[in-house]
């Protein structure tokens, strides 16, 4: 038995930089990109002259449109990036000027204002990376070395030698704001189309006292609720009942996400008894050891009614990968183990629009 979500180390690592960094609700409405079009401008007018590109005027606004250039290279797929001719602000997509504008209140004021990278928090690996090259001995000597003719040096354009150096924590900055706006518009590919339907396309942060059944039905969203059984169905986050047991009652709820509701409510020694493994279910009070069983008559009805369902053929949906992987089956009582809900056959991985950053917060992940 194996579990992903909010046990494994990104959820821990990610809860913990959540409490020092603190939450900060994404930058909102085109007024608010002011200071990162500034920063992008100047940038791009000095490097179009070519003069001194390390002056105290562009130093950190040159990594702008550096960067843009460089992503919109690796997305064509060339092989090397043209710095000659940047585009203008206005002809960038508004992901795009969100991203670079939340990169310039990272790094842009020549020291690292961490706590912006909440602002995006889908982007924490990124940003995490960004802040360790940022960090090396390399982008100093870079920021002595930038005169005319730097740029269309092949090795500076390289795409290729690009995402070496980001693979190995080398990158520049330029480098580094590229693979944000990479990142960025993946997600902006996979979710971008939900903004016209979200209640608050540009940094919608929701809190758990905020959802309820009207919120689920409205964000009808299967992956979330498979991402939220994986994360919150867990321990002392197993969650408001209602929430569960409206999920599973769902016809497109999808049969892993049910089967992982199952384990994670105790299914196993609610309905085979309780000498059965506890390694599946979950500990109702801290002091609780591997061998404490606590029966719970809405759990034993809960999984009763899952089990009825996956036997009826109501999960009629198997596409998620499932989230606790049980190899014999043939081994376990039938029983406390149900074959028609735990035959499980899904590989793709659910990625919602909503993100969870801990068992209170979810936040779009869109910049």
């Amino acid at each position: 038995m194996s579990s992903s979500g909010s046990n494994g180390w990104r959820g821990i690592l990610s809860r913990a930089i959540l409490r020092f960094w603190g939450a900060r609700r994404p930058v909102e409405g085109v007024g608010a990109l002011d200071d990162g079009r500034k920063a992008y401008n100047i940038g791009r007018a000095e490097l179009l002259k070519g003069s001194v590109l390390n002056s105290r005027k562009t130093r950190g606004k040159l990594w702008l449109p550096l960067g843009l250039v460089l992503h919109r290279a690796m997305e064509r797929g060339d092989t090397l990036a043209d710095f000659s001719a940047p585009p203008t602000w206005d002809s960038l997509a508004l992901y795009e000027q969100r991203a670079l504008t939340i990169c310039w209140r990272f790094y842009g004021r020549g020291t690292l204002d961490e706590a912006v990278s909440g602002d995006a928090f889908f982007l924490l690996e990124e940003f995490l990376r960004f802040r360790t090259c940022w960090r090396s001995d390399v982008t100093e000597v870079i920021d002595q070395a930038l005169k005319p003719g730097f740029f269309q040096k092949d090795q500076i354009r390289s795409v290729d030698i690009a995402k070496q150096l980001w693979q190995a924590n080398a990158a520049q900055p330029f480098h580094c704001i590229a693979f944000i706006l990479a990142a960025s518009a993946g997600a902006e590919a996979k979710f971008g189309h939900l903004r016209r339907t979200l209640p608050d396309p540009y940094g919608y942060t929701v809190s758990r006292d905020q959802i309820d059944i009207t919120w689920l039905e409205q964000n009808r969203d299967p992956a979330f609720w498979h991402e939220y059984a994986a994360d919150f169905c867990d321990k002392e986050h197993f969650g408001p009942r209602e929430w569960v047991e409206w999920i599973v009652a769902q016809p497109d709820c999808d049969l892993a996400t049910a089967a992982t509701i199952f384990m994670r409510c105790d299914g196993p020694r609610h309905l085979g008894g309780p000498r059965q493994p506890h390694e599946h279910g979950i500990c109702r009070k801290a002091e609780d050891g591997p061998g404490s069983y606590q029966r719970d008559d809405h759990d034993v009805q809960l999984c009763e009614d899952i089990v009825r369902r996956a036997e009826e053929g109501f999960y009629a949906s198997n596409r998620f990968k499932p989230l606790d992987a049980i190899t014999d089956l043939d081994g376990l009582d039938p029983k406390a183990y149900p074959r028609a809900l735990l035959r499980l056959s899904g590989q793709e991985t659910a990625e919602s629009v909503w993100l969870m950053i801990d068992e209170d917060t979810f936040m779009l992940r869109l910049v």
